[in-house]
């Protein structure tokens, strides 16, 4: 549903609720021995809440290069589900910085060696991005 939003261009506001975090946490799972960070990948549940994390803060990244204002707000109290992030993104089409791409890649590559299917699903629109900004 994300992917359909940034690519229908008359989608002019998104609110993306949290679903699919699965794709991160059993990339760093999957990571074994060879975890990037290990003291945050010992244990399951510390390793799938910070998966939530990096998933909504990749979501909100990519938005915001792909020419979104981003707000993550708390939809629902914590007490009812710990998944209580909504990402408001409002079509801007304001061209990135450079550094938004530098942030990106940090945090895939050298912090947590993950690709998420975001990234993945929306590689010619990101490197697109990346050209214009380049210029």
């Amino acid at each position: 549903a994300i992917v359909r939003g940034i690519r229908w261009p008359n989608a002019k506001l998104l609110l993306i609720a949290p679903c699919c975090h699965h794709d991160v946490g059993a990339q760093m799972k999957s990571q074994g021995k060879d975890r990037r960070q290990p003291i945050l990948m010992r244990h399951g549940l510390l390793r799938e809440r910070l998966a939530d994390v990096v998933t909504d803060a990749v979501r909100s990244h990519v938005l915001r290069i792909l020419g979104f204002k981003v707000d993550v707000v708390e939809f629902a109290s914590d007490e009812h589900t710990p998944r209580n992030l909504l990402i408001r993104a409002v079509r801007t089409n304001a061209r990135p910085s450079i550094s938004l791409f530098d942030e990106l890649d940090e945090l895939l590559d050298e912090t947590f060696g993950v690709t998420p299917w975001l990234i993945r699903e929306l590689a010619s629109e990101i490197e697109a991005a990346r050209s214009a900004a380049s210029k």
